[in-house]
């Protein structure tokens, strides 16, 4: 391969499983040691602790959480599953609804987006509490994560708005799930679509790794990913990721094998 500005571009399955697992588990831990700091403060910064006993453990539950999601991680890298990047085990060992993943993604990033005057709401439609969220986890908590450091870095507050719920078709439901900013908006003159390839970031300090991830991972779900040049409605900027994907099994059902029904 020519040494050009385009050999950075990687195919995800090219992208070392060490270097995937290291940056999901960033932003895990990131999150979580925010949570931890926030629970720490109001057990030790005030004496009215039984005022802030039901907020502190919800808190310290966001982190109890999201440290079992980082040891499946790293058992299934130990056991080899982590070569395959969308495969269900960079999700979880324990079956969780697509509920439950959309909530507990956005609890992970509450402390950041309060940190940077970033007001966080999440919509879920009927019936996703009863629909396994596979291994959608890490692609929902990396686009959130995206969004609210988008807002931030205007300096001027903002919102990010998530949304999950099932579009029907005329062949079965889909499952959608759209987070929406009113941040800086899609980078100028570069292509939404190549900033899914490996290596490719605008960000400072960007390692171009997230981005790749949410594609093969919304691919191996059936579906694909995109970014959109529309934030919030009302707002000048902004960006929205969205990931439409067939629905998935409900919880409890018999799991699909070979990647899906022939």
């Amino acid at each position: 391969m020519s040494d050009t500005p385009d050999s950075h571009e990687k195919s995800i399955t090219q992208v070392d499983a060490l270097g995937v697992l290291v940056h999901e588990l960033n932003s895990l831990l990131d999150g979580s040691m925010r949570c931890l700091a926030l629970a720490q403060q109001a057990l030790g910064g005030s004496p009215e602790i039984s005022a802030r006993t039901v907020e502190t453990q919800r808190q310290l539950e966001t982190v109890h959480r999201a440290m079992d999601r980082m040891a499946e991680l790293v058992h299934s890298a130990m056991c080899g599953a982590a070569k395959s990047i969308g495969s269900t085990a960079m999700g979880t060992t324990r079956a969780v609804s697509v509920s439950e993943a959309v909530h507990h993604a956005a609890e992970v990033c509450r402390p950041l987006a309060s940190e940077r005057g970033v007001q966080l709401s999440v919509q879920v439609g009927l019936g996703l509490d009863m629909i396994a969220a596979g291994p959608m986890y890490a692609l929902v908590l990396n686009a959130m994560r995206n969004a609210v450091e988008s807002v931030g870095r205007t300096r001027r507050g903002g919102r990010v708005s998530i949304l999950a719920s099932a579009v029907p078709t005329g062949a079965g439901a889909l499952l959608e799930i759209e987070i929406r900013d009113d941040g800086e908006g899609l980078p100028v003159g570069v292509e939404p679509a190549r900033l899914f390839r490996a290596g490719v970031s605008t960000k400072p300090g960007g390692s171009g790794i997230g981005l790749s991830i949410a594609a093969q991972i919304g691919a191996s779900m059936g579906g694909s990913v995109e970014l959109l040049p529309v934030g919030i409605q009302g707002a000048p900027r902004g960006a929205t990721f969205r990931l439409r994907c067939p629905m998935p099994e409900a919880l409890g059902a018999p799991a699909r094998s070979g990647g899906g029904e022939g």
